[in-house]
């Protein structure tokens, strides 16, 4: 757990909710977000607090409280973080700078090509600013295959197929993301008021079967995705926080059909994340509520990964397991 800075604001943010895989990713994003925007501000000034994290019981949920220094209300916190969000793909791996390589639209890529990419991005990177290599190991790992095939193994949380790609996919809802759908999303209870793209993390999504639809839930004219492009941009922002460790993103189980987090009651900033959710005790089959109580954790939640359409993956609603 992370001291308490002084004379910083405090901010609970009602319309997110930690029980939501999205919603835990997009609480995240959001403070990774946060965070690089006040290294950029602070041009490496030791005193520069970091922003922190804690879940808050509130409209019968847990919702994300922020403490940063300059977030005085929800639109403050929207003019620091939105122009961060909006540089994602101006830069690397995203471009290609002196000579490197972009990754591609889909992650296919032989791992030879993948560590001399790595390999630029570590000398590249430096002390505060370790996006380049951080975005890298979270997106493909050349330290284990795909099944059947020669390329890295993606990302865990790439849950497109046939002819969407992932990137572009992030790309384009991170475009349309704006002020006033980013304000919407931290305070509102989402209303699904996009129609489009949708990286499929929220557990709605699920419920587009088959059996349960009047019609084909794969007819986009009939039965459009209704989404919230400001959450699903959120949660992108968050992946660098969740790298590929094995065969799975952090998070995920080893056969990849199961994401679990916690939720805390400590302040917690950007780096302590990936440590939490490492905890082995938030992963055993059986649950120590004692040990995982001592350690600041309130409860801890888990989607599954299904395939509701096809092969379109989706997380299930959560369950709680301790």
């Amino acid at each position: 757990m992370t001291p308490i800075a002084r004379h910083c604001d405090t901010l609970v943010l009602p319309g997110i909710d930690g029980t939501n895989p999205l919603g835990f990713l997009a609480a995240v994003g959001l403070l990774r977000l946060l965070d690089a925007a006040n290294r950029d501000a602070g041009e490496g000034d030791p005193t520069v607090s970091p922003p922190l994290l804690r879940w808050v019981e509130a409209r019968g949920s847990w919702r994300p409280q922020i403490r940063g220094e300059g977030v005085t209300d929800t639109k403050a916190l929207v003019a620091i973080v939105l122009p961060r969000l909006k540089s994602i793909f101006t830069k690397p791996p995203f471009v290609a700078v002196d000579g490197s390589t972009q990754l591609s639209d889909t992650l296919k890529v032989l791992p030879q090509d993948f560590r001399a990419m790595a390999e630029v991005a570590v000398r590249r990177s430096r002390a505060g600013d370790r996006d380049w290599t951080d975005w890298m190991a979270a997106l493909a790992s050349e330290t284990s295959t795909r099944r059947n095939a020669q390329e890295c193994m993606k990302c865990s949380f790439d849950f497109t197929a046939g002819q969407q790609r992932f990137l572009p996919m992030a790309r384009a809802i991170i475009e349309q993301c704006d002020d006033s759908r980013l304000e919407r999303c931290l305070v509102k209870d989402w209303s699904y008021l996009d129609t489009g793209e949708s990286l499929r993390w929220d557990p709605i999504d699920e419920s587009r079967r088959y059996a349960h639809s009047a019609v084909d839930p794969t007819n986009a004219s009939k039965n459009p995705i209704q989404t919230d492009f400001a959450a699903n941009a959120l949660g992108f922002a968050a992946l660098p926080l969740f790298p590929i460790v094995g065969r799975a993103s952090l998070g995920f189980t080893p056969r990849r059909d199961a994401f679990r987090w916690p939720i805390w009651e400590g302040w917690v900033s950007t780096r302590s994340i990936p440590s939490i959710v490492l905890l082995s005790a938030l992963h055993a089959a059986t649950a120590d509520t004692g040990l995982l109580r001592a350690r600041g954790i309130l409860a801890v939640f888990e989607s599954s990964v299904v395939l509701p359409v096809g092969y379109y993956r989706n997380f299930t609603p959560a369950k709680r397991v301790a």
